[in-house]
């Protein structure tokens, strides 16, 4: 899996975060600047933004907390601080 991000993003950032946390296993991390549109990045997100999860060729997610739900195993979602503080923060808005 490639992970494609910045370090301006805050988006990027707490996936980033959180694929450390839980030591996610061959996630290749490539820094991009998006502003510039490089084709690395529109070839698997055409909206150019980050951060971007790879699985395949094919197969991209672009939204962060999607990301990070697919990364994360629901078994350690459920007793996940960092996930569990997230779904407060939703609820709450």
């Amino acid at each position: 899996m490639k992970l494609y991000l910045n370090t301006t993003s805050p988006f990027a950032r707490w996936v980033l975060v959180c694929a450390l946390e839980y030591a996610v296993p061959d996630l290749e991390l490539i820094w991009v600047n998006p502003w510039d549109t490089p084709e690395t990045l529109t070839r698997v997100n055409p909206f150019s933004t980050v951060p971007v999860l790879q699985m395949n060729q094919t197969e991209a997610l672009y939204e962060s907390s999607i990301i990070v739900r697919y990364l994360i195993p629901a078994s350690i979602a459920q007793s996940s601080s960092l996930y569990q503080f997230k779904l407060r923060k939703r609820q709450m808005t």
